[in-house]
Order: C-alpha cells, then structure tokens, then sequence
C-alpha cells in the first residue's frame, strides 16, 4: 500500500468516525433547546430524579445539584472553545475554496474543471462542518441542562409563602402582647425575656427570608444568562464574548451560594 493509499484511507476513517459519532447524538440543536425552556414541566427530569435518587438529606440534594451545575458549566465551556474553532476554521476554509475557484482562468473549459480530482480541502470543510454541528448541539444540551438545574435549585431556594408570614406575625403579636402584660404585671425579668425572644426570633426568620431572596435572585440571573447564551447559539452569534460570560459572569455569585 502506497503512503497516498495510507493518507487517503487514515482521512476516510476519521470522516466515517465522526459521521458515526453524528449519528448517536440526538439531534437537538439550539433551536429544539430554546423551544424547550418555552414549555417546561412542573416534574422533575429524568436526568434530575437520578441525581436525587443518590442524596439522602436536603444538603447533600443541594450540594450534588451545584455539582451537577458545574460539571454542565465546564462541559459547555469546552464544546463553546470547540465550537468557535471550528467555525473559525470553516469560515477559513470556504473563504479559501471561494478565492481558488475566482483564480481560476477564463480559458480554462468547464469541463477540464469537472473532470479536476477532487480537492481535499473540500473533504475538510465537510469535516469541519460536522465537528461545529457535533459541538453545538453539545453545547445546547448543557446550557439546556444548566438551565434545568438552575430552576430545580431556584425552587428549592425560594421564600416561604405569605401564609408563613402570616404565622410568624400572629406568634410574634402574641408574644409581645404577653410581654406587655409581663410587665405590667410586675414580673418585668420574665417580660424582658419573652420580648428578647420574640425580636431574636422574628430576626432569625427573616434573615433566613432575605437570604434565599439573594439566593434566588442569583440564580435567577445564572438563568438568564443562560437562556440568552442559547439564544445566540440559535442565531449563529456566539462569540468570545459569550465564553467569557460563561466562565466569569454572575456564576461567581452563585459559588457563593453554594452549600
């Protein structure tokens, strides 16, 4: 076997190896990912219930949902870098195939270049082209992940219901109403007490409130991001910009929060 034979046969392989990589990616593009945040469901996932069904307690249920999250993050940074490449490399590669046909000459008859072996460039482009569809519908299924876990930890993080607030100031009314009466009553060291008691506990709950307030505030913003990255891989303008949002936008706020 010649070394021409060799190349050839090492260059239909890798394009048979990632047709066949193609082929066993569901094929969910940007647009199918941004359609679905559009209807999403009350129930958990699938991919979520087998995350839950190894957490035992409420911290480890946070802490495998942030890790779940983050895994996501950097799977989709990676397919984002692998995505940019490869559209920089077919915007290359079709630039300089546009400029070799504009060179040709005049004189040349159309069908000396129909009979023209193929060029191999063109078998680049078309591998190029299916590496840039690989990784962006990869990157769409993690943002769309990401997307799915940010809203589970947002439910998980939000406030209590009025009607909790609504407890808590009938408990505190009547705790210091009986204070009062303490007082009034003579018996101010036990009043001074129960009024300690119910500022301490008011105190308490709601800074609990303000707290997940922030915190889903911030994961509320991750979604935001998110839902916005998708968009623009739908429309074809992702950019360096975008992968810096990835990694440096308001994710840090939500680290922060992390259990």
């Amino acid at each position: 076997m010649s070394a021409g034979d060799s190349i050839g046969l090492d260059e239909s392989t890798e394009t048979m190896a990632l047709l066949g990589q193609h082929e066993r990616i569901h094929d969910l593009n940007a647009a199918d990912a941004t359609a679905t945040l559009a209807h999403k469901s009350s129930d958990v996932s699938q991919r979520l219930a087998v995350v839950l069904s190894q957490c035992q307690t409420d911290s480890e249920i946070d802490r495998e949902m942030w890790d779940d999250f983050e895994i996501h993050r950097r799977s989709a940074d990676t397919y984002m870098k692998q995505y940019l490449d490869c559209l920089q490399q077919v915007h290359e590669e079709r630039s300089r195939h546009v400029y070799e046909i504009d060179d040709f000459d005049d004189e040349v008859p159309p069908m000396d270049m129909a009979a023209r072996a193929p060029d191999s460039s063109v078998i680049d482009v078309t591998r190029e082209e299916w590496r840039l569809k690989i990784s962006r519908d990869s990157l769409a299924r993690d943002l769309l992940a990401m997307h799915e876990t940010l809203e589970f930890l947002k439910m998980r993080a939000a406030p209590s219901s009025s009607r909790g607030d609504l407890s808590i100031s009938v408990l505190s009314i009547s705790a210091a109403t009986l204070g009062c009466i303490m007082w009034w009553n003579s018996h101010r060291g036990e009043a001074i007490g129960v009024l300690a008691a119910d500022v301490a506990g008011v105190a308490c709950y709601y800074s609990s409130e303000i707290w997940k307030w922030l915190r889903t505030q911030s994961i509320e913003r991750c979604q935001e991001k998110v839902g916005a990255l998708l968009r623009h891989l739908n429309k074809g303008e992702v950019d360096e910009r975008n992968r810096e949002d990835l990694c440096e936008m308001s994710f840090r706020m939500v680290d922060h929060f992390r259990e």
